[in-house]
Order: structure tokens, then C-alpha cells, then sequence
């Protein structure tokens, strides 16, 4: 992910090495912990669960477009804008 921000990176691989992976690829695991650390850290998907009480479905599909987006600006290899 040579995008991502330091600081979440550093997060983000504390999760990965923490869990023991079975049946997965290192690549899929940083993909998966990405992603849950994007939608509980940097979305409002807690906010709706917790103060909307909205379902999970429900609440993962409001903040799935912001999600896809900083997932995948975080996986590309064109340089973020300073």
C-alpha cells in the first residue's frame, strides 16, 4: 500500500502480525485489516452503529463508496499530492 499514511500503515501491519492468518495470503490479510481499519477509524460507520443504531449491513453500505475510494487511492502507485 505505498500510499497509505505512515502513521495508519503502521497500525494497520500492528493488526496484521498480531492475528494468526490461516488459509490467507499476506497480501489479503493487509487487505482485510486495511479495510477494517479504514471503515472503523476513518468513516462514520461507529457513529452510525452506535448513534444511528443502524444494522451493520446497513452502515457498511453508507460508508462503502468513501471506503473503496481511500482503499484504493491508498493502493496506488501514482504518488499523493502533498
Amino acid at each position: 500500500m505505498p500510499n497509505c499514511p505512515r502513521d495508519h500503515r503502521e497500525r494497520i501491519i500492528g493488526r496484521v502480525v498480531t492475528r494468526k492468518w490461516r488459509n490467507c495470503s499476506l497480501g489479503k490479510a493487509v487487505g482485510i485489516c486495511s479495510h477494517n481499519y479504514i471503515r472503523h477509524r476513518l468513516t462514520d460507520y461507529e457513529a452510525l452503529l452506535k448513534r444511528h443504531t443502524l444494522e451493520r449491513n446497513e452502515a457498511r453500505q453508507i460508508v462503502k463508496a468513501e471506503l473503496d475510494e481511500m482503499f484504493l487511492s491508498w493502493q496506488s502507485l501514482t504518488p499523493r499530492k502533498r
